[in-house]
């Protein structure tokens, strides 16, 4: 009985520890330079490390300039640190910089901000990226708040299909500017969340954390015949690109 109670106090000491040194963590991060927070959280050092490795952060050799707080975010799963904690300080354009940059490194032409006009309206584009035979439309959301009520996320896909179905529509107004663009056979829609809502497809729409990005383009064939997800004919396929 005593030694679960020690062991129980120890838990719950630890428990409060961590958190605190979250929260420290998270301080760090909005002025977007960590030092203190290193020597606190067992593994911490490492991780920023290997985050130095890939461009996210830089080592001053005072401490490290975080570059990217969403691509460091993310590695700190490994070091048991849940990452939807740093979420509020994550801020939206980090966010599609980080999913734009898991999208390159699948060897893929990636734009980001594309618009374009059609049914009598404008509409933006976050993340497009091209490969010879498939294009990938992304909308990244950045919810603070993570609505993931399957209304809430329907909603979103349906305004997301819609704006796919104009890019596939219209892409001959892009060609000059990606030439790219005729290349894949269709445009498959997907949605990228900071978290996992156990809704892997909404009416034809991929809806997939950051976490999971990157298994969803390295199995794209299987997860579109799996679950359903949609891709979109691509009307400017073959269509010849002619400089004005």
């Amino acid at each position: 009985m005593l030694f679960k109670l020690f062991y129980r106090c120890y838990v719950v000491e630890r428990w409060h520890s961590l958190r605190s040194s979250v929260e420290l963590l998270k301080k760090e991060l909005e002025k977007g330079f960590v030092v203190q927070s290193l020597n606190l959280i067992p593994g911490l050092s490492a991780i920023v490390s290997t985050a130095a490795e890939q461009g996210c952060a830089e080592d001053t050799g005072r401490g490290f300039v975080i570059k990217n707080r969403a691509c460091f975010a993310m590695m700190l799963s490994a070091i048991g640190l849940n990452p939807l904690h740093l979420v509020d300080v994550i801020e939206w354009r980090e966010f599609e910089e980080f999913v734009a940059g898991v999208l390159s490194a699948n060897n893929m032409n990636v734009y980001r901000n594309i618009r374009i006009r059609g049914r009598g309206k404008h509409y933006e584009v976050d993340v497009l990226a091209i490969s010879n035979r498939v294009g990938l439309v992304v909308e990244c959301k950045s919810w603070k708040k993570v609505r993931h009520s399957l209304s809430a996320i329907r909603s979103v896909a349906a305004k997301h299909r819609n704006r796919v179905e104009v890019l596939a529509k219209r892409c001959y107004s892009l060609i000059h500017q990606f030439r790219e663009i005729n290349r894949p056979n269709c445009f498959v829609p997907i949605i990228v969340l900071l978290k996992d809502v156990g809704i892997p497809v909404v009416d034809g729409v991929a809806v997939v954390s950051i976490s999971k990005l990157n298994d969803l383009v390295t199995n794209l064939d299987y997860y579109i015949s799996e679950l359903g997800i949609e891709c979109i004919e691509n009307l400017c396929k073959n269509r010849k690109t002619t400089l004005l």
